[in-house]
């Protein structure tokens, strides 16, 4: 941009200067003052040409620099395009989706399974999708450099929900028929005839309500009772004389305790976190992550990352006394 003010500014001399000369006294019109102006008109002529170049060449190079190096600055925004289909390929409508992250919404897909996510940054993303009669599905969502801005997903067919489980009313004791009173109060009492008496026979009690045989899915009963932004949750699952069962999320950590008179048995459903005993490094908690702890060992959970860490827990030994979470 210098060079090119440069060359305006010696052009307007160079007028200038040829006005004066063929207007002016003779001493202006000498060869060597002509010379002088030539060179002066070719020279502003070379030094526009020069700075147009250069402002070319600076655009071309910067271009493809920012090109190459990732687009969009820090700070910038871009549109994704999230399409929701089924199985088969066809576009579903009215699945709601729950978006986390840096951004946060709830959109649902319109009529060709599409939402428009706008001005999302770059960052990390957690989106839920759900629909009825599809099984729940999420998913993570890293955006980097705008990249990408189109995520296609698809959801499988539900299983229908299992039916509530009913449990059996409680033994009752049974109810023996009184006589009534004889009405000939004053009349002697037969004798009766001796009785042979049978020998009891015992039976073997009839399992309580809290031993009844139980099927739970997992990932079913996660769908139908996520903690969402609750700090926590506690679902009994199973539970007999001996085993309580019991399905963990949780957000907060879970302060230093003992089971007493418990074995556990602790499994890694999703999520990540870490799993803390005095005097040993700390255990990372990672999906499919079996551990179990004696009875009596002090130990603390903390979750780590965004996502809410979801444990199957096994308490062996003291009997159950806990009611267990049925289908709703």
């Amino acid at each position: 941009m210098f060079l090119f003010l440069v060359g305006l500014l010696i052009g307007f001399v160079d007028q200038k200067y040829r006005r004066v000369g063929r207007s002016g006294p003779w001493r202006y019109n000498s060869p060597i003052f002509l010379m002088i102006l030539k060179s002066a008109w070719r020279l502003s002529r070379f030094v526009i040409a020069v700075s147009v170049s250069c402002l070319y060449f600076n655009d071309a190079v910067f271009g493809q620099a920012q090109k190459r190096t990732g687009g969009p600055s820090a700070g910038s925004t871009t549109m994704v395009f999230v399409h929701v289909r089924d199985m088969n390929g066809r576009s579903l409508a009215g699945v709601r989706v729950v978006l986390d992250g840096p951004i946060s919404g709830e959109f649902t897909t319109d009529v060709e399974g599409v939402i428009r996510l706008r001005s999302m940054r770059d960052g990390t993303y957690h989106l839920r999708f759900d629909r009825k009669g599809f099984s729940s599905q999420e998913r993570e969502l890293t955006i980097r450099g705008g990249q990408p801005d189109v995520v296609d997903i698809t959801l499988s067919v539900g299983q229908p929900a299992p039916p509530p489980a009913f449990l059996p009313p409680a033994d009752r004791p049974a109810v023996v028929p009184q006589r009534p009173p004889d009405p000939g109060g004053d009349v002697a009492a037969k004798p009766k005839a001796p009785t042979s008496v049978a020998p009891a026979v015992m039976s073997p009690p009839a399992a309580s309500s809290a031993e009844q045989a139980t099927t739970v899915s997992i990932p079913d009963f996660i769908d139908r009772h996520y903690i969402g932004r609750r700090r926590g949750s506690e679902s009994v699952l199973g539970c007999t004389r001996s085993v309580t069962t019991r399905l963990l999320q949780m957000r907060d950590v879970v302060t230093e305790h003992v089971h007493t008179d418990d074995d556990e048995t602790l499994y890694v459903i999703a999520g990540e976190g870490a799993l803390l005993i005095p005097g040993r490094d700390p255990v990372s908690l990672t999906p499919g992550l079996l551990s179990i702890l004696p009875r009596r060992t002090p130990h603390a959970i903390e979750r780590r990352g965004k996502n809410p860490l979801i444990l199957l827990s096994t308490l062996t030994g003291s009997p159950c006394t806990a009611v267990m979470t049925t289908a709703k």
